[in-house]
């Protein structure tokens, strides 16, 4: 075996010993998130037929005109208005499942013995909750009045967003129990796939997450410290409204600050960034947003090089934003699984001190780093 293919098959093992060494803990950390984003779908500009509401992806795309799909239609804010913290017991190993034709993962729990489905969602800070499962188990919540909503959306076709704070029954993810879960429903939102919720920051913060694309697990773990010795391999994270965001180079130039979102299945960069980047225009190709509250032009793009910390893709299929969203988080753009879902990924949070740390392994069966779409 070459030298290289051992450290790295020795650098994943040594992290699911890690993981599965926390499996018994039972230390919890706790946070309130406040930002929430939604969903969203990507259409060639001049397309004549409408996307239906939600989640929207061909099964078998045509090779040279096969589309990404991006989940940032919206950025809510809850204002003077404190959600306390869900209260979680136990670790689990789980397995996830991909959306059809994408690499954002879901996992499987149930709410008072009802099967249910969730987003894994590094890119939420608050949990949802969807329509079709409030009405099933009868929850009566918090309408929120629209003054206490500050929001930013893709689309003009929203004047109000009206929303409904929930608390949730026990939600149970095998071992694992999410008690004084408070999730939002909005009316007007229909939630991808027929899914029962997105899983958001104010849950997996909460945990060690010690996801593994090729496996198709997700280790739910107690919290723990960084190791000293994998301090210098460890991407420094830092929390923004809720999610976390990173240090990110883009073509040799940077360092750009971006949101790690599990959730996304594409990568995004806003138009400074394309501009200071000075893309070929040759490589510009318009597409539309279909976003939270209508349609809103963007632009699709490759980039050379993507490096996070010592992790780098190349060719990496990007798209080129001008939304308010990226203004609101203060950040360059959205890193999504066309990036992440190459490596072997253990999050860490700190709630207290607003940072936290990402470790990567790349994946036995990954492509090269040639290989980024």
């Amino acid at each position: 075996m070459p030298v290289l293919e051992q450290l790295l098959n020795d650098a994943g093992q040594v992290l699911y010993r890690m993981a599965m060494s926390q499996m018994h803990r039972t230390k919890r950390i706790f946070g309130v998130g406040i930002a929430l984003l939604f969903w969203g779908s990507l259409t060639p500009s001049g397309l004549t037929q409408p996307i239906p509401t939600g989640w929207t992806h061909p099964a078998h795309p045509p090779a040279r005109t096969r589309l990404p799909s991006a989940r940032v239609s919206a950025l809510v804010q809850l204002q003077g208005l404190e959600v306390p913290a869900p209260r979680t017991r136990g670790s689990a190993r789980l397995p996830i499942s991909a959306l059809p034709g994408t690499s954002v993962y879901t996992v499987n729990g149930k709410l008072q013995g009802w099967s249910t489905q969730w987003l894994v969602d590094t890119g939420a800070s608050t949990s949802m909750v969807a329509t079709p499962v409030v009405n099933a188990l009868g929850l009566q919540g918090q309408p929120i009045p629209n003054q206490r909503l500050s929001f930013a959306v893709a689309g003009n076709d929203c004047p109000n967003m009206d929303a409904t704070l929930h608390q949730l029954p026990v939600l149970e993810l095998e071992k694992v129990q999410v008690e004084g879960l408070r999730s939002l429903q909005f009316a007007n939102t229909v939630i991808p796939a027929k899914l029962s919720g997105v899983l958001g920051m104010d849950v997996l913060r909460q945990f060690d997450l010690y996801l593994h694309p090729g496996k198709l697990t997700l280790s739910l773990l107690p919290p723990t410290l960084l190791p000293e010795d994998a301090i210098a391999a460890a991407i420094p994270l830092e929390q923004k409204l809720g999610v976390m965001v990173a240090q990110l180079h883009i073509n040799d130039q940077g360092p750009f600050r971006v949101l790690l979102d599990t959730a996304a299945d594409s990568t995004f960069i806003s138009e400074q960034v394309a501009t200071q980047l000075k893309l070929d225009a040759a490589t510009l190709s318009p597409i539309q947003i279909r976003g939270f509250c209508g349609l809103e032009n963007a632009m699709r793009s490759q980039l050379d090089t993507v490096t996070l910390h010592r992790y780098q893709r190349r060719n990496l299929d990007v798209v080129v934003l001008s939304s308010s969203i990226l203004k609101v988080l203060k950040v360059d753009g959205i890193l999504g699984q066309n990036f992440l879902r190459h490596y072997q990924q253990y999050w860490r949070f700190n709630s207290g001190a607003k940072k936290g740390s990402l470790l990567l392994v790349p994946l036995a069966t990954s492509p090269s780093a040639s290989g980024g779409h």
